[in-house]
């Protein structure tokens, strides 16, 4: 193990998501799963087709999930200069509910998949916020200016991150305990 040495990850995924398979273009994904049932007369297998949860789907964040934000809320002396952050003690999260493929069909990892969730830093005159309403589940953010990144950089906005060890010196077998296993091992 290497003290202080950080890898950093363009993405990570775990779970269900690994199995998504279309592209961002495609607005039904879908993932082929075959149940196996021992029953007590006669065992099957029916294949099932499941819509895994998107962007969409989502009304909200759960706050224990965020570790740590900069600058913090109504934080009136914050360093100038520093980009925000927003850690989260959930590696795959901003990746989870994306409809792109991680792989290209072939087992073969992609290098960039762009996450579901970005953060946004705007200057309160250039936007408005629309609260939620009974018919509205989720507050509605208008943007006045159109001097945003292309949502085609969105996928370098975000990384996970191993701390402790070079990505190098790990087998894949423990790569693999690192990506599913505790939080704190793997972080954002």
């Amino acid at each position: 193990m290497t003290d202080g040495a950080f890898t950093f990850l363009s993405w990570a995924r775990r779970g269900f998501a690994t199995a998504i398979s279309t592209g961002a273009e495609d607005t039904t994904t879908t993932v082929n799963v075959t149940l196996h049932i021992d029953a007590v007369v006669e065992p099957f297998a029916p294949a099932v087709q499941l819509s895994p949860i998107g962007p969409s789907d989502i009304v909200g964040l759960d706050q224990t999930s965020i570790v740590r934000v900069w600058p913090k809320p109504e934080d009136l002396d914050a360093e100038f200069g520093s980009y925000p952050l927003i850690e989260f003690d959930q590696a795959d999260l901003l990746w989870r509910y994306s409809p792109e493929a991680s792989d290209d069909g072939g087992g073969n990892s992609l290098p960039q998949v762009r996450p579901w969730l970005s953060l946004l830093v705007l200057k309160s005159e250039d936007c408005s916020f629309s609260p939620p309403t009974p018919e509205q589940k989720l507050g509605v953010l208008t943007v006045k200016t159109a001097d945003l990144h292309s949502a085609d950089t969105a996928w370098a906005w975000g990384h996970a991150q191993i701390e402790g060890t070079s990505i190098n010196e790990l087998v894949p077998d423990e790569l693999l305990k690192r990506l599913t296993g505790e939080p704190g091992l793997l972080t954002l």
